[in-house]
Protein backbone atom coordinates (compact mmCIF):
# COMPACT_ATOMS: atom_id res chain seq x y z
CA UNK A 1 0.00 0.00 0.00
CA UNK A 2 1.45 3.33 -1.12
CA UNK A 3 0.29 6.37 0.82
CA UNK A 4 1.04 9.86 -0.58
CA UNK A 5 2.48 12.81 1.27
CA UNK A 6 0.60 15.93 2.30
CA UNK A 7 -0.29 18.09 -0.70
CA UNK A 8 0.15 15.20 -3.17
CA UNK A 9 -2.08 12.52 -4.64
CA UNK A 10 -1.52 8.87 -5.40
CA UNK A 11 0.09 9.95 -8.69
CA UNK A 12 3.25 10.85 -6.82
CA UNK A 13 4.21 7.15 -7.05
CA UNK A 14 3.97 7.06 -10.86
CA UNK A 15 7.78 6.84 -11.34
CA UNK A 16 7.90 3.62 -9.28
CA UNK A 17 4.71 1.92 -10.46
CA UNK A 18 6.24 -0.20 -13.21
CA UNK A 19 8.84 -1.69 -10.86
CA UNK A 20 6.38 -2.14 -7.98
CA UNK A 21 3.56 -3.70 -9.99
CA UNK A 22 6.03 -6.22 -11.36
CA UNK A 23 6.60 -7.39 -7.76
CA UNK A 24 3.36 -6.77 -5.86
CA UNK A 25 -0.32 -6.08 -6.02
CA UNK A 26 -0.36 -2.30 -5.43
CA UNK A 27 -3.05 -0.23 -3.72
CA UNK A 28 -2.48 3.52 -3.58
CA UNK A 29 -5.22 5.61 -1.95
CA UNK A 30 -5.40 9.39 -1.75
CA UNK A 31 -4.99 11.03 1.65
CA UNK A 32 -8.14 12.42 3.25
CA UNK A 33 -8.90 15.85 1.82
CA UNK A 34 -6.81 15.11 -1.29
CA UNK A 35 -7.61 13.81 -4.75
CA UNK A 36 -10.58 11.43 -4.84
CA UNK A 37 -10.81 10.93 -1.07
CA UNK A 38 -13.45 12.60 1.06
CA UNK A 39 -12.84 15.60 3.29
CA UNK A 40 -13.97 14.92 6.86
CA UNK A 41 -13.95 17.93 9.18
CA UNK A 42 -10.59 18.67 10.77
CA UNK A 43 -8.28 19.06 12.53
CA UNK A 44 -6.91 15.55 12.06
CA UNK A 45 -4.59 13.45 14.20
CA UNK A 46 -2.07 10.74 13.49
CA UNK A 47 -4.52 8.10 14.67
CA UNK A 48 -6.95 9.20 11.93
CA UNK A 49 -4.43 8.37 9.20
CA UNK A 50 -3.64 5.01 10.80
CA UNK A 51 -7.36 4.24 10.86
CA UNK A 52 -7.65 5.29 7.20
CA UNK A 53 -4.89 2.84 6.26
CA UNK A 54 -6.68 0.00 8.06
CA UNK A 55 -9.94 0.90 6.32
CA UNK A 56 -8.23 0.78 2.91
CA UNK A 57 -6.72 -2.62 3.70
CA UNK A 58 -10.14 -3.92 4.75
CA UNK A 59 -11.78 -2.54 1.59
CA UNK A 60 -9.08 -4.17 -0.55
CA UNK A 61 -9.57 -7.52 1.20
CA UNK A 62 -6.02 -7.50 2.55
CA UNK A 63 -5.60 -8.79 6.09
CA UNK A 64 -1.94 -7.73 6.01
CA UNK A 65 0.10 -5.48 3.75
CA UNK A 66 3.44 -3.82 3.22
CA UNK A 67 2.98 -0.09 3.86
CA UNK A 68 5.12 2.72 2.46
CA UNK A 69 4.59 6.39 3.18
CA UNK A 70 6.58 9.63 3.00
CA UNK A 71 6.59 12.64 5.30
CA UNK A 72 3.33 12.86 7.29
CA UNK A 73 2.18 9.44 6.06
CA UNK A 74 5.51 7.95 7.08
CA UNK A 75 4.97 9.31 10.59
CA UNK A 76 1.44 7.86 10.58
CA UNK A 77 2.83 4.55 9.33
CA UNK A 78 4.98 4.14 12.43
CA UNK A 79 1.90 4.73 14.56
CA UNK A 80 0.02 2.12 12.55
CA UNK A 81 2.80 -0.42 13.11
CA UNK A 82 2.88 0.32 16.84
CA UNK A 83 -0.91 0.35 17.41
CA UNK A 84 -1.87 -2.52 15.07
CA UNK A 85 1.29 -4.64 14.76
CA UNK A 86 -0.63 -7.60 13.34
CA UNK A 87 -1.59 -5.77 10.12
CA UNK A 88 1.58 -4.45 8.43
CA UNK A 89 4.13 -7.03 7.33
CA UNK A 90 6.74 -4.42 6.43
CA UNK A 91 6.98 -0.67 6.82
CA UNK A 92 8.99 1.70 4.62
CA UNK A 93 9.28 5.18 6.14
CA UNK A 94 10.44 7.86 3.70
CA UNK A 95 11.54 11.42 4.56
CA UNK A 96 9.70 11.57 7.88
CA UNK A 97 10.37 12.44 11.47
CA UNK A 98 8.96 11.07 14.71
CA UNK A 99 8.81 14.13 16.96
CA UNK A 100 7.53 17.72 16.60
CA UNK A 101 10.25 20.12 17.80
CA UNK A 102 9.32 23.78 18.15
CA UNK A 103 10.74 24.96 14.78
CA UNK A 104 8.93 22.07 13.11
CA UNK A 105 5.60 23.07 14.67
CA UNK A 106 6.24 26.71 13.73
CA UNK A 107 6.69 25.73 10.11
CA UNK A 108 3.26 24.11 10.03
CA UNK A 109 1.65 27.14 11.70
CA UNK A 110 3.22 29.32 9.00
CA UNK A 111 1.89 27.01 6.30
CA UNK A 112 -1.65 27.20 7.72
CA UNK A 113 -1.42 31.00 7.83
CA UNK A 114 -0.27 31.13 4.20
CA UNK A 115 -3.14 28.87 3.20
CA UNK A 116 -5.67 31.15 4.91
CA UNK A 117 -4.22 34.29 3.32
CA UNK A 118 -3.46 33.14 -0.22
CA UNK A 119 -5.38 29.96 -0.94
CA UNK A 120 -4.04 26.57 -1.98
CA UNK A 121 -1.22 28.00 -4.11
CA UNK A 122 0.36 29.87 -1.21
CA UNK A 123 1.78 26.84 0.66
CA UNK A 124 3.59 25.71 -2.49
CA UNK A 125 5.08 29.08 -3.32
CA UNK A 126 5.96 29.75 0.31
CA UNK A 127 7.70 26.53 1.20
CA UNK A 128 6.98 23.38 -0.77
CA UNK A 129 8.76 24.74 -3.85
CA UNK A 130 12.02 24.46 -1.85
CA UNK A 131 11.51 20.79 -1.02
CA UNK A 132 13.09 19.35 -4.18
CA UNK A 133 16.88 19.24 -4.11
CA UNK A 134 18.79 22.23 -5.39
CA UNK A 135 19.73 20.42 -8.57
CA UNK A 136 16.09 19.58 -9.31
CA UNK A 137 14.36 22.90 -8.65
CA UNK A 138 15.08 24.16 -12.16
CA UNK A 139 14.03 20.86 -13.77
CA UNK A 140 10.53 21.68 -15.02
CA UNK A 141 9.59 18.10 -16.06
CA UNK A 142 10.04 17.04 -12.43
CA UNK A 143 8.84 20.11 -10.50
CA UNK A 144 5.80 21.08 -12.58
CA UNK A 145 3.92 17.78 -12.00
CA UNK A 146 4.57 18.11 -8.25
CA UNK A 147 3.07 21.58 -8.26
CA UNK A 148 0.10 20.52 -10.38
CA UNK A 149 -0.67 17.70 -7.97
CA UNK A 150 -0.94 20.10 -5.03
CA UNK A 151 -3.33 22.53 -6.73
CA UNK A 152 -6.52 20.37 -6.72
CA UNK A 153 -6.18 19.77 -2.97
CA UNK A 154 -9.16 21.23 -1.11
CA UNK A 155 -8.08 24.01 1.29
CA UNK A 156 -10.06 22.58 4.22
CA UNK A 157 -8.51 19.15 3.63
CA UNK A 158 -5.04 20.63 3.42
CA UNK A 159 -5.61 22.65 6.59
CA UNK A 160 -6.91 19.68 8.56
CA UNK A 161 -3.90 17.57 7.58
CA UNK A 162 -1.45 20.34 8.52
CA UNK A 163 -2.63 20.10 12.12
CA UNK A 164 -1.71 16.42 12.44
CA UNK A 165 2.11 16.52 12.42
CA UNK A 166 2.16 19.28 15.03
CA UNK A 167 1.07 16.85 17.72
CA UNK A 168 2.28 13.55 16.28
CA UNK A 169 5.06 12.33 18.55
CA UNK A 170 5.75 8.68 17.85
CA UNK A 171 9.39 8.52 18.93
CA UNK A 172 8.60 6.42 22.01
CA UNK A 173 6.31 4.18 19.98
CA UNK A 174 9.15 3.18 17.65
CA UNK A 175 10.22 0.57 20.18
CA UNK A 176 6.92 -1.18 19.49
CA UNK A 177 7.53 -1.53 15.75
CA UNK A 178 8.03 -5.27 15.35
CA UNK A 179 8.26 -5.55 11.55
CA UNK A 180 11.16 -4.82 9.17
CA UNK A 181 11.12 -1.05 8.74
CA UNK A 182 13.90 0.74 6.86
CA UNK A 183 14.03 4.52 7.15
CA UNK A 184 14.90 6.20 3.84
CA UNK A 185 16.11 9.81 3.89
CA UNK A 186 16.93 12.22 1.12
CA UNK A 187 20.56 13.26 1.24
CA UNK A 188 19.62 16.95 0.78
CA UNK A 189 16.32 16.93 2.67
CA UNK A 190 16.05 19.86 5.08
CA UNK A 191 12.64 18.88 6.51
CA UNK A 192 13.63 15.37 7.60
CA UNK A 193 17.44 15.38 7.46
CA UNK A 194 19.38 12.10 7.35
CA UNK A 195 20.58 12.57 10.95
CA UNK A 196 16.97 12.77 12.16
CA UNK A 197 16.05 9.58 10.34
CA UNK A 198 19.15 7.82 11.63
CA UNK A 199 17.97 8.65 15.15
CA UNK A 200 14.56 7.17 14.33
CA UNK A 201 16.19 4.03 12.96
CA UNK A 202 18.32 3.79 16.09
CA UNK A 203 15.17 3.85 18.24
CA UNK A 204 13.52 1.08 16.20
CA UNK A 205 14.68 -2.50 16.77
CA UNK A 206 16.40 -3.87 13.69
CA UNK A 207 15.58 -0.88 11.43
CA UNK A 208 18.40 0.26 9.12
CA UNK A 209 18.84 3.89 8.03
CA UNK A 210 19.28 4.43 4.29
CA UNK A 211 20.06 7.59 2.30
CA UNK A 212 19.08 8.35 -1.30
CA UNK A 213 21.98 10.59 -2.24
CA UNK A 214 21.15 13.89 -3.94
CA UNK A 215 17.43 13.75 -3.13
CA UNK A 216 15.41 16.41 -1.35
CA UNK A 217 12.14 15.93 0.52
CA UNK A 218 10.37 14.51 -2.54
CA UNK A 219 12.71 11.53 -2.53
CA UNK A 220 10.90 9.27 -5.00
CA UNK A 221 10.36 11.98 -7.65
CA UNK A 222 13.56 13.91 -7.02
CA UNK A 223 15.98 10.99 -7.45
CA UNK A 224 14.05 7.91 -8.64
CA UNK A 225 17.24 5.97 -9.39
CA UNK A 226 18.89 6.21 -5.95
CA UNK A 227 15.52 5.75 -4.25
CA UNK A 228 14.72 2.55 -6.14
CA UNK A 229 18.28 1.30 -5.55
CA UNK A 230 17.42 1.35 -1.83
CA UNK A 231 13.78 0.25 -2.04
CA UNK A 232 13.74 -2.61 -4.53
CA UNK A 233 16.44 -4.81 -2.91
CA UNK A 234 14.47 -4.60 0.33
CA UNK A 235 11.25 -5.70 -1.40
CA UNK A 236 13.10 -8.54 -3.12
CA UNK A 237 14.28 -10.01 0.15
CA UNK A 238 12.44 -13.05 1.52
CA UNK A 239 9.59 -11.98 3.73
CA UNK A 240 9.68 -12.55 7.44
CA UNK A 241 13.31 -11.51 8.02
CA UNK A 242 13.71 -9.02 10.85
CA UNK A 243 16.87 -7.43 9.54
CA UNK A 244 16.88 -4.54 7.13
CA UNK A 245 18.47 -3.94 3.76
CA UNK A 246 21.47 -5.58 2.19
CA UNK A 247 22.05 -9.13 0.96
CA UNK A 248 20.69 -11.88 3.20
CA UNK A 249 23.16 -14.02 5.08
CA UNK A 250 23.68 -17.41 3.53
CA UNK A 251 22.39 -20.39 5.43
CA UNK A 252 23.81 -22.92 3.03
CA UNK A 253 26.46 -25.39 4.07
CA UNK A 254 29.19 -24.65 1.55
CA UNK A 255 31.12 -21.48 2.13
CA UNK A 256 29.24 -20.39 5.23
CA UNK A 257 29.54 -22.03 8.61
CA UNK A 258 31.58 -24.89 7.25
CA UNK A 259 34.09 -22.47 5.76
CA UNK A 260 37.28 -22.24 7.74
CA UNK A 261 37.29 -18.46 7.16
CA UNK A 262 33.91 -17.92 8.83
CA UNK A 263 34.17 -15.94 12.04
CA UNK A 264 31.98 -16.06 15.10
CA UNK A 265 30.38 -13.22 17.02
CA UNK A 266 33.59 -12.36 18.86
CA UNK A 267 35.69 -12.28 15.71
CA UNK A 268 37.43 -15.60 16.32
CA UNK A 269 37.75 -18.08 13.50
CA UNK A 270 35.34 -20.94 13.70
CA UNK A 271 36.63 -24.48 13.56
CA UNK A 272 35.57 -26.19 10.35
CA UNK A 273 32.77 -28.67 10.63
CA UNK A 274 33.92 -32.12 9.58
CA UNK A 275 30.52 -33.53 8.82
CA UNK A 276 29.51 -30.69 6.55
CA UNK A 277 30.94 -31.94 3.27
CA UNK A 278 31.67 -28.38 2.13
CA UNK A 279 34.94 -27.26 0.57
CA UNK A 280 37.49 -26.62 3.26
CA UNK A 281 35.73 -28.78 5.81
CA UNK A 282 38.44 -31.43 5.66
CA UNK A 283 38.02 -35.22 5.55
CA UNK A 284 34.96 -36.59 7.21
CA UNK A 285 35.43 -38.20 10.59
CA UNK A 286 34.77 -41.90 10.87
CA UNK A 287 32.20 -42.41 13.52
CA UNK A 288 32.78 -45.44 15.76
CA UNK A 289 30.34 -48.24 15.08
CA UNK A 290 28.58 -50.40 17.65
CA UNK A 291 30.85 -52.53 19.86
CA UNK A 292 31.63 -56.03 18.58
CA UNK A 293 29.77 -58.81 20.40
CA UNK A 294 31.80 -60.61 23.04
CA UNK A 295 33.14 -64.00 21.98
CA UNK A 296 31.90 -66.95 24.07
CA UNK A 297 34.55 -68.58 26.16
CA UNK A 298 35.49 -72.10 25.17
CA UNK A 299 35.43 -74.58 28.04
CA UNK A 300 38.44 -76.86 28.28
CA UNK A 301 37.71 -80.59 28.51
CA UNK A 302 38.71 -82.17 31.85
CA UNK A 303 41.85 -84.31 31.70
CA UNK A 304 41.38 -88.08 31.25
CA UNK A 305 41.82 -90.23 34.35
CA UNK A 306 44.58 -92.80 34.38
CA UNK A 307 43.73 -96.39 35.12
CA UNK A 308 45.34 -97.96 38.16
Amino acid sequence: MLTPSLGATARMWDPQMAALEARRRVVRPDTRGHGRSGTPPGPHEGADFAADALAVMDAAGAERAEVMGPSLRGMAGTKLAADAPERPTRLIVVAARADPPEPFVGGWDDRIARLAAGGIEAPWEGGAARWPSEGTRADAPVVDPLREESMPTRPEGHRGCCEAPKGLDVLRGLLGVAVPAPFVAGGEDMGAPPDVMRAMAGATPGAPPEVAEGAGHFVDADRPGPFEAVLLPFLDRPRGRRAGLGPPRSRSCAGSRGDAGCRGRRGRARRPRRRCGSPGAGPARRRPGPPAPARPRRRRAPPARRRA
